[in-house]
């Protein structure tokens, strides 16, 4: 929810945005490369930010998307993305940290190989434009959503890591840290008063 409109992710790579007091439909997304709308939604300044998901190693989008309603008078506007980025595996369960500045958010690792390859990709990316800022690997697909606290991301992966990264003012990423948990996390961290609970 956000500016009066609620957003859901729907099948076959679809994102539609409703009145939020008359659940009257505003407008419609439907992405050129489909996929399971499995990613949380994030909205940041005008603007949402989600991935989808086709198999273990097909191409699927994440993308950007302004939520202007450019014709209210009609209630099946197609929207087209700001920006989108494609990855071999896409994204599956991936939430984003949205800045002002920079937009962070993980990828699958594309391979049907087990669950702790060295290929999933956390991305840094311009919140606006989608130009690329940094990028690195991590340890199986990163199926957790990216969450800020005090200079620093945090996330989990399949490979069964959780992550510390610390972010540059630029966007770019500083020093990584992990933990190996020792099995399998699709869980969001939680961070709170100096601990990490997930």
């Amino acid at each position: 929810y956000a500016d009066g409109m609620i957003f859901v992710g729907l099948a076959n790579g679809c994102i539609q945005a409703f009145n939020a007091d008359t659940l009257k439909p505003l407008w419609i997304y439907h992405d050129e490369l489909g996929g399971q709308p499995n990613c949380p939604i994030t909205y940041k300044d005008g603007y949402i930010y989600a991935g989808f998901w086709n198999s273990e190693t097909k191409d699927a989008n994440f993308v950007c998307i302004s939520v202007t309603d450019e014709d209210p008078s009609k209630t099946t506007e197609e929207k087209v993305a700001s920006w989108t980025y494609k990855r071999a595996g896409g994204f599956y369960w991936a939430g984003s940290y949205a800045s002002s500045d920079y937009l962070i958010f993980g990828s699958d690792d594309g391979s049907s190989e087990g669950t702790d390859t060295n290929s999933a990709i956390l991305y840094s990316v311009n919140t606006h434009t989608g130009l690329l800022m940094d990028k690195m690997t991590s340890h199986g697909d990163i199926r957790s959503t990216i969450v800020y606290n005090n200079g620093y991301v945090y996330f989990t992966t399949k490979g069964g890591y959780l992550y510390r990264v610390q972010m540059n003012a630029d966007g770019t990423f500083g020093t990584a840290c992990s933990y190996n948990l020792g099995g399998m996390v699709t869980a969001s961290p939680v961070v709170y008063k100096g601990r990490i609970y997930v």
